[in-house]
């Protein structure tokens, strides 16, 4: 939470300068004077009209809250103090499942993946050779525009680990995302299976760049 505020604290010197923040002190006495001026205890001034068309009040199970004026469509919209921020955000955040949705987002995207990669493409054998693309964003000028890697295993819902000389590449990969070589030209035991390496790692080692030079499917 501290991180919040601070990061918070942070941005806030980079806003505009007629950007308002509500300190408690100010959201309890804006209340305040919203009720005076509503009951008539008080003499409205030119800044107090001001004040009213910017804000009410409103009591929600007991506690009175700071609200912009409600409009026409009965919409109520809640100012909120700097001190509850971040349970105002945490609570919103979790009710509306983003968290949830983005994990399940993740997951169908996985499955329709898999789904396209079983229909049109064969599956692949275990220590079968295999080329890999390497994606633009993850390769230098001289970087290898695809690396070669075997099957190690073929996972229960239907992803790929795969292997090469560097190491065993850290993420699974689709059917889809994968070419398959004619001939065997890593052997399972060319590969050092306790080291997990990225893709742009192998795409370095087996660069031009290295004089390893490449080795191509046939």
């Amino acid at each position: 939470m501290s991180k919040f505020y601070d990061e918070l604290h942070t941005n806030r010197k980079n806003l505009a300068k007629n950007t308002n923040f509500l300190s408690d002190e100010r959201y309890n006495e804006l209340i305040e004077i919203i009720l005076e001026l509503t009951a008539g205890r008080k003499k409205k001034q030119p800044k107090d009209f001001r004040l009213i068309k910017r804000y009410d009040v409103l009591v929600v199970q007991g506690k009175t809250k700071l609200i912009f004026p409600v409009k026409d469509d009965n919409v109520v919209l809640y100012y909120v103090p700097n001190s509850e921020l971040f349970d105002v955000l945490q609570t919103t955040h979790v009710s509306i499942g983003h968290g949830r949705r983005a994990k399940e987002n993740l997951e169908n995207q996985a499955k329709k993946m898999m789904a396209w990669s079983e229909k049109k493409l064969l599956p692949v054998a275990v220590h079968s050779t295999v080329r890999v693309p390497v994606p633009e964003v993850d390769k230098g000028r001289l970087d290898a525009r695809s690396i070669l890697a075997i099957v190690l295993e073929v996972t229960s819902d239907g992803f790929y680990r795969l292997g090469t000389r560097d190491g065993v590449l850290k993420q699974l990969y689709a059917r889809s995302q994968f070419t398959v070589c004619q001939k065997k030209l890593l052997q399972i035991y060319e590969v050092p299976i306790d080291t997990e390496v990225a893709l742009r790692t192998v795409s370095k080692e087996q660069s031009t760049g290295t004089g390893q030079g490449f080795l191509k499917c046939i």
